[in-house]
């Protein structure tokens, strides 16, 4: 199952997931057993599927803690994801995932038409706790509620996730380089957001 997976391609390996038989529902800890080292970027793909979600605030809570936590597992040098029990047993919708494919198809099929394994050594050695540092920073971010930035930075976090799919090593520096930059915007101007958000909630 393995080797299978690993000639598939990113919306290959998603829509698999969605027209596999059986009830609609898919365990997290299923997608965990079958794709292996290459689920930290099938399920940080999965995470952002609530970023897309067509609402200005709030989709964003729900993806980034979810994306922060395989970030937290890459950080810290995990070669492949690990859920807790009660999160292996947490099912995603088949249908759903169906949906994400359809809607993303053209920007998914771009990506991997642009991807190949390239620059490999990026996905070894230190260089994975890196991605998974800049992954925590930028899901924390589309984890706040700010207005019309869910769809921005979950595309970055998807070309992230293909780019781990991929073992495209020139995909993920560009990942890097744009969490990067969200992270920094962040700093820079987080005084300014987090007083907007006190006078949203206020």
């Amino acid at each position: 199952m393995h080797n299978h997976a690993a000639r598939q391609r990113t919306s290959e390996l998603l829509a698999a997931i969605a027209a596999a038989p059986g009830e609609d529902g898919v365990e997290l800890g299923e997608i965990v057993d079958t794709f292996g080292v290459r689920g930290f970027g099938i399920l940080i793909v999965l995470g952002t599927l609530a970023a897309f979600i067509p609402t200005p605030v709030g989709a964003g809570a729900i993806a980034g803690p979810l994306v922060m936590l395989f970030g937290a597992q890459m950080l810290f040098g995990m070669r492949k994801p690990w859920l807790p029990r009660w999160l292996r047993a947490r099912r995603v919708s088949r249908a759903a995932i169906g949906r994400f494919v359809e809607r993303m198809r053209k920007v998914l099929v771009w990506l991997e038409r642009a991807s190949r394994p390239r620059w490999t050594p990026l996905f070894a050695g230190p260089w994975p706790s890196l991605t998974g540092l800049l992954v925590i920073g930028h899901a924390l971010v589309l984890a706040l509620p700010i207005p019309l930035t869910n769809y921005p930075l979950a595309l970055v976090l998807t070309l992230a996730g293909v780019a781990l799919v991929e073992d495209d090593g020139v995909a993920l520096l560009v990942a890097w380089l744009l969490m990067a930059a969200t992270i920094v915007t962040f700093l820079l101007l987080s005084g300014t957001l987090m007083e907007w958000v006190g006078h949203l909630f206020g």
